[in-house]
């Protein structure tokens, strides 16, 4: 090997050797430094891939308005099973409306239908019907006033229909009315709601027996 081929080697091994020792010189008179600044990377590289991932993540929909009970109906509503359990109480079909919040429990998602005069909000965790609202309805063939014992047997039969888990016998009956409305209401003993409340089911009746409302916050 010729002297200036040998002199090229040599000097290219120290340029080589150089670089390295320069590379490694703050980590050799610095550690400390030098682990300061590799756990900020890691904190950056961290924070960056959090913040990524946060892009992505599903979060509830701002649509949502405790204030009002007003949640954004999605583009296709209704379930067959909400329904299933309208078409047991009415023989007219039922139109998905919305989807609210229960005045009584901000938690309990109520999806809204329409049967004619009649509107039925069933619960999204059980779809049981929850709540009916039959605003003013026209006496059926001028029907004759009812006692308050037969309207309170009719009360108990629709209960029986419209919520047949529920047992009675185990609630505390509380009755009111209202001029031509009677309230039939059982209230739990021991169950509460938000506001501290008794959980309660109640039938609202005209005197000739047609249901003007009805509201069920034992599922609740």
């Amino acid at each position: 090997m010729s002297k200036d081929r040998t002199s090229e080697i040599f000097w290219g091994i120290l340029v080589i050797n150089i670089v390295v020792l320069l590379m490694a010189l703050p980590q050799l008179l610095f550690p400390g430094w030098t682990a300061r600044r590799h756990a900020s990377q890691l904190t950056l590289a961290a924070a960056a891939e959090t913040e990524t991932a946060a892009a992505f993540r599903l979060t509830p929909p701002d649509s949502v308005d405790f204030a009002s009970n007003a949640v954004s109906a999605p583009e296709t509503g209704g379930d067959p099973m909400a329904v299933e359990a309208i078409a047991r109480l009415d023989g007219d079909p039922a139109v998905y409306q919305s989807t609210l919040t229960s005045p009584y429990d901000s938690s309990v998602l109520l999806e809204m239908y329409t049967t004619g005069a009649r509107v039925y909000y069933v619960s999204t965790r059980t779809y049981h019907i929850v709540q009916i609202d039959a605003g003013s309805l026209p006496v059926e063939g001028g029907s004759a006033a009812k006692t308050v014992d037969e309207l309170r047997l009719s009360a108990v039969v629709f209960i029986g229909s419209a919520a047949p888990g529920v047992d009675l016998s185990a609630l505390t009956p509380v009755e009111s009315e209202k001029g031509e409305v009677f309230f039939f209401r059982w209230e739990h003993p021991t169950d509460k709601l938000n506001d501290g409340l008794p959980a309660f089911i109640t039938v609202g009746m005209r005197s000739d027996g047609q249901v003007v409302s009805y509201t069920n916050t034992l599922d609740f």
